[in-house]
């Protein structure tokens, strides 16, 4: 099935209809990757099967622990940054806070309930894994960086928007 939006609601939106239909569906394991051609199918198995072998919830692609190619330094400080904010303000060990390639269980696809539209449902769906306490593993992937999904991807101003966000929304809990 093709699930659209009427309008472009941006990907935060597109993620949360698409659990909520694979829930619907009765889906056990749901997977998530970028459109833009970055995430390779073949790290998918691993994924998938890092869930059962570690009894978590997300499996979370980590191109840090795996690779890029193509990657400008720009895009390695902006996620370097991210990390370090992750970091500090969830508790989470994680080395790689925007990689879109990851897998969930049904339970952890239940509690997820994105409200950030665009870009920031990335960061906000870490948020809720470490506010619930829900398990979480990350796998190497590798991330292959071309023309088309660099001019997708966040200017260094989207990434000061989606923090700003952020650190506006732990203020209101």
């Amino acid at each position: 099935s093709v699930l659209r939006h009427a309008i472009n609601l941006g990907q935060g939106a597109a993620l949360q209809t698409g659990i909520e239909f694979a829930l619907a569906q009765g889906a056990e394991i749901l997977v998530t990757f970028d459109a833009d051609g970055q995430h390779r199918v073949s790290d998918i198995p691993a994924l998938t099967a890092a869930l059962g072998d570690a009894h978590a919830d997300f499996a979370l692609g980590s191109r840090v622990l795996g690779g890029t190619v193509n990657a400008p330094p720009s895009r390695k400080l902006l996620l370097w940054l991210a990390t370090v904010f992750t970091r500090l303000t969830t508790g989470m060990r994680i080395t790689d806070t925007h990689n879109g390639l990851r897998a969930m269980t049904r339970r952890g696809a239940q509690a997820i309930k994105l409200r950030q539209n665009r870009m920031a449902h990335a960061s906000e769906i870490l948020d809720q894994i470490a506010a619930s306490g829900l398990t979480y593993v990350e796998v190497p992937v590798t991330i292959e960086y071309s023309e088309y999904s660099l001019a997708k991807g966040q200017s260094f101003g989207d990434a000061l928007t989606i923090v700003f966000d952020l650190f506006a929304r732990r203020l209101h809990r």
